[in-house]
């Protein structure tokens, strides 16, 4: 194919940034997201800065209160495109006084060099890149503050910012990378590899927690997660399951499940219960992280995942996990892996049952291999975000059905449909999860298992 080329310079006469952006020779049938970028019905719906201070608090995100007097060690600008940090800039100036949110533009900075990102420049890009996703957009400049009390603050993201000549740079070579490669975004179904690492808590009959390092050390196909308790960094209280990846759902979760029955074997224990979800302790949210492996990282398959995905679980979940989002499970949230891929986060433990591993992990693979096709993006719309933030049941019931007649037009419906049939049903029935209850019983791991012929 020929590359795709822009239809215009990236920046004005004026060395402003053009928003949006069009490229032109897409592949057929891709949804206008993926050649129009930043999209003027994104960058126009927060017509002040104001209003996209307020949009990014929805999303959990620490942003500068406009009605008070605020104090910065030092300031950060930072480029971003498609969920990448392209430059980033800090002040030289020590503290800057902001009076009830006024802006005052700190005179030097520098460029921070790749080598001399130290974590503090790390957690500001990682900031950015969830600003500017967040705010429905593909690239942007966003300025951020590192407070005198500890914390990273969002002070403005700008669509068309004036950029001087390393930034219009960095600017030209990301968006020629994506023109590019706009046509190679959907992976050959062999090409494409599922991982993940679910996690789970474990508690004993009298509902205290038992820690997972007293059963499993940190690696394995089953182990420990990082995160610890209480002072002592060796009380690791969260369970994960790493299955190897596959290029089939089906065989990924039978991998998972002989990893609940090694993790069975360990814990040794019958009256110690499983428990997933969303929020299954308080203090303790947990995940059901899915990699992918073959296909690229983007905001667009960040947003089909977040569409198809996750928006779904809204109608099946225990009202109790609520209180996870927006500090864990805020949309877009992914990290990359140092192996190639990426891990997408924002789902909880999908562990609660069968049915529901079964039809979420058979649905992230065609998503993967067809999101550029997808025509329906209910989250585009502002209380559509607010619904899923807020666990407004009746809006996402309304939408379900829509998105589910995109997924049964995937041509690979076909081969998943024993999965995905009976996780629209279970989707739509009304039923929520609870997460109080051992996940060994619907998994049948011992001492639930029973012997029952196919």
């Amino acid at each position: 194919m020929t590359p795709v080329k822009m239809e215009q310079t990236i920046v004005t006469p004026d060395q402003r940034l053009i928003s949006p952006m069009t490229l032109t020779q897409a592949p057929k049938g891709y949804h206008f997201s993926l050649y129009t970028l930043n999209h003027d019905v994104n960058t126009l719906q927060f017509a002040t800065r104001h209003e996209k201070l307020q949009h990014l608090r929805l999303h959990g995100l620490n942003v500068l209160n406009q009605n008070s007097n605020a104090s910065f060690i030092r300031q950060y600008v930072i480029g971003v495109f498609q969920c990448k940090a392209v430059f980033t800039y800090v002040s030289h100036d020590q503290t800057v006084w902001l009076a009830k949110g006024k802006l005052q533009t700190p005179k030097r900075f520098h460029l921070v060099r790749p080598a001399d990102k130290n974590k503090e420049a790390k957690v500001m890009e990682r900031l950015a890149v969830r600003s500017v996703y967040a705010l429905g957009w593909d690239y942007g400049v966003v300025r951020l503050g590192k407070g005198t009390q500890g914390k990273s603050i969002v002070i403005d993201v700008i669509a068309r910012p004036k950029l001087n000549t390393y930034m219009t740079r960095a600017f030209q070579q990301a968006f020629d990378n994506y023109a590019t490669r706009i046509a190679n975004l959907v992976p050959n179904t062999s090409e494409l590899l599922l991982g993940t690492d679910p996690e789970f808590i474990l508690v004993d009959a009298s509902g205290t927690l038992k820690l997972a390092s007293r059963y499993f050390s940190r690696r394995g196909a089953v182990g420990c997660d990082a995160i610890w308790q209480g002072s002592n960094r060796h009380n690791k209280p969260l369970v994960e399951l790493r299955p190897r990846p596959s290029s089939s759902p089906r065989e990924l979760i039978v991998r998972l499940y002989r990893g609940m029955l090694l993790a069975a074997k360990k814990i040794n224990d019958p009256n110690v219960s499983w428990l997933a979800g969303a929020l299954p302790r308080s203090g303790l949210p947990i995940g059901g992280h899915i990699h992918f492996s073959g296909v690229p990282l983007g905001s667009a398959i960040l947003r089909a995942l977040d569409n198809y995905v996750t928006l779904p679980l809204v109608l099946v979940e225990d009202k109790r996990g609520l209180k996870r989002r927006p500090t864990y499970g805020f949309l877009g949230n992914f990290r990359e892996k140092f192996h190639g891929g990426f891990e997408y986060r924002t789902p909880p433990s999908w562990l609660v049952s069968p049915t529901l591993t079964k039809g979420i992990l058979s649905l992230a693979k065609l998503i993967a291999l067809n999101y550029p096709f997808l025509t329906y993006w209910p989250l585009r719309d502002v209380s559509v975000q607010k619904a899923y933030y807020r666990g407004e049941e009746e809006v996402v019931k309304s939408i379900v059905p829509a998105l589910w007649r995109e997924v049964r037009r995937l041509p690979q419906y076909a081969e998943e449909q024993n999965a995905l049939d009976p996780y629209y049903d279970y989707l739509m029935s009304g039923k929520t999860w609870d997460e109080s209850e051992d996940i060994r019983q619907k998994w049948r791991i011992p001492p639930y298992h029973t012997v029952k012929k196919k």
